[in-house]
């Protein structure tokens, strides 16, 4: 374990693989006909919710557990089939990957993937000391760290900033940013000049397959990659360019952040509680800014102007004269 494999995984098993990140990373691992076997663990709970997702899957060649992440036991005749475990568990089970984490040991699993995508907290120990969101993700890098440098199993860690899809958000009460192109309305969190690096979906799953097939160059690292960089006003410029549309901006700060969060503490609503603090430290406070590292330059990646233009398209919405073949 001391040294970084030369050859490719192929023996994949997403935890969570059915939720909004897990299914894109899912997709593109059996998109790539790479790998010897994929398999998907979702809880009892979620698999009759997910059957027609789960039964997609099948169909392309990965194989279905249920089982419990919060009972070890039954999770133990599923990881030792596996060399690697890719969690996309939700914040409510961050800190539950130390448990997945020494049980993946005890099978001899080469690499664990822990549960991050997001910022570069890492890069910034403010961010990492002081978010509420980022502070079990930190002991949980840390405890992999440690067990990594005993050599008792490798891992790789992906920052990759706030979902590339945000750009094409409505606005509404969830993303507490977003615009509206009809009614030419954009929202932004602070004054909208913080330079973000984002990365869709998709693309997060092509960089998850990257690092897959180059387990040298992604050995105990924390991979950065990322779709474009851009600040939310340099997004509603883009709209404005290829709409010819004059939007009216609000903006949110500090204050009326602070009130969300404090009325979801009160809520005890810790997802909701977990958004406001990141989107606050990423958007208003420019914090966690992920820079690509250039590992994997040949992987493809979607553009701002693309997805905006895609939206643009569903929706109906006629492009400015000169601007169709951008």
């Amino acid at each position: 374990m001391a040294h970084p494999p030369t050859e490719p995984f192929h023996r994949i098993l997403v935890l969570c693989g059915t939720g909004t990140l897990g299914s894109a990373i899912t997709t593109a691992l059996l998109n790539s006909n790479k790998f010897t076997q994929i398999g998907i663990l979702s809880s009892p709970r979620t698999s009759p919710r997910k059957s027609a997702l789960l039964n997609h899957f099948e169909s392309l060649g990965a194989t279905l557990h249920t089982a419990d992440l919060l009972d070890i036991p039954s999770l133990t005749p599923i990881f030792q089939f596996y060399s690697v475990i890719l969690s996309c568990v939700p914040s409510s089970l961050i800190s539950h990957q130390q448990a997945l984490i020494d049980l993946a040991i005890s099978y001899q699993v080469q690499r664990f993937y822990p549960s991050d995508y997001g910022a570069d907290w890492v890069s910034d120990p403010l961010l990492g000391a002081l978010s509420p969101y980022y502070i079990p993700k930190a002991q949980i890098h840390n405890y992999i760290l440690d067990k990594a440098g005993k050599g008792l199993i490798s891992y790789t860690s992906m920052a990759t900033g706030p979902f590339g899809e945000v750009v094409i958000m409505p606005i509404n009460e969830v993303a507490m940013q977003g615009i509206d192109v009809n009614d030419g309305k954009a929202k932004v969190l602070g004054d909208g000049s913080k330079k973000v690096g984002f990365t869709t979906l998709a693309d997060i799953g092509k960089a998850v397959v990257a690092t897959l097939l180059n387990p040298s160059l992604s050995h105990n690292k924390v991979v950065r990659f990322t779709s474009f960089t851009a600040s939310f006003r340099s997004i509603i410029n883009t709209y404005a360019k290829f709409t010819g549309k004059d939007f009216k901006v609000d903006t949110v700060g500090s204050v009326e952040l602070t009130q969300k969060m404090e009325k979801a503490i009160e809520e005890g609503d810790d997802e909701k509680e977990a958004l406001v603090d990141v989107m606050a430290a990423i958007f208003e406070r420019g914090q966690g800014l992920v820079v690509d590292d250039g590992l994997f330059p040949d992987v493809p990646r979607q553009t701002m102007e693309e997805l905006i233009l895609g939206r643009l398209e569903r929706e109906g919405i006629p492009l400015r004269i000169g601007d169709q073949g951008l």
